[in-house]
């Protein structure tokens, strides 16, 4: 059995991202997602359950960056098991530079910068808040504009910026975006992936997002784009 980890959940308590806790290492319990602070809660059950019933020696692990791997040989469920990184591939036939579809780009003077991600503006993982502040640190903020797809109809933080709101886009409507904006941000605190930054570099447009988790795998620093420092809006 060959088993994909697309996050975290198949070695913790219940988390798919367990950000700064690392109880998965040892038993979980008292589970600051959960405001617990008994040691037998029910991600330490879980945990046990999974322990329990998952023979490590019965399947191979596979995930899409070494981020997750290091989690997961860290873990103590998974510390023995036979693991290694498989990266999401993407279609380059379908993502590549010189896309028109006729999508309706603002153009002009300004330099665009491009953000997007599956529910971009409501979910604090996605860094929404860190691309409003590391906008707000742009010299002549009048010279850029932000455009945004994903999102949930929400707008960004408060912005000098000006930002477009796109809404959700269909596959064919990407690549042409993709390819009309100068750089592509991906401010996530945590990404098991990236797969909107390998998808823009096959567009031939750069890629700005933190040296950390996925798009550390992704983004080859001040080459094909800027690995900033985790997590500084104004490095962003």
């Amino acid at each position: 059995i060959v088993w994909r980890l697309p996050d975290m959940w198949a070695f913790t308590g219940g988390c798919h991202y367990a950000e700064d806790c690392t109880r998965y290492r040892d038993a979980c319990g008292a589970c600051p997602v959960l405001g617990s602070d008994d040691e037998d809660d029910l991600s330490a059950r879980t945990l046990a359950r999974k322990r329990e019933h998952w023979d490590h020696s019965s399947f191979h692990l596979v995930a899409p960056s070494n981020w997750i791997i290091e989690m997961c040989r860290e873990s103590t469920l998974f510390g023995e098991a036979d693991s290694r990184v498989i990266p999401n591939g993407i279609d380059t036939e379908a993502f590549r530079p010189e896309v028109d579809t006729g999508l309706n780009v603002p153009t002009g003077e300004k330099t665009t910068i491009l953000f997007g991600a599956l529910s971009a503006t409501s979910d604090h993982r996605k860094g929404h808040d860190l691309l409003a502040k590391a906008l707000n640190g742009l010299d002549r903020p009048s010279e850029y504009r932000c455009l945004v797809f994903g999102g949930d109809g929400d707008v960004l933080p408060e912005s000098d910026v000006t930002v477009h709101s796109l809404g959700y886009l269909p596959e064919s409507h990407l690549v042409d975006l993709y390819g009309s904006c100068d750089v592509m941000v991906v401010p996530s605190r945590y990404e098991s992936f990236g797969q909107t930054a390998v998808e823009a570099l096959a567009c031939g447009t750069p890629v700005v997002a933190f040296d950390a988790t996925g798009p550390r795998d992704i983004v080859t620093h001040r080459k094909t784009g800027y690995l900033a420092e985790p997590y500084v809006p104004l490095d962003l």
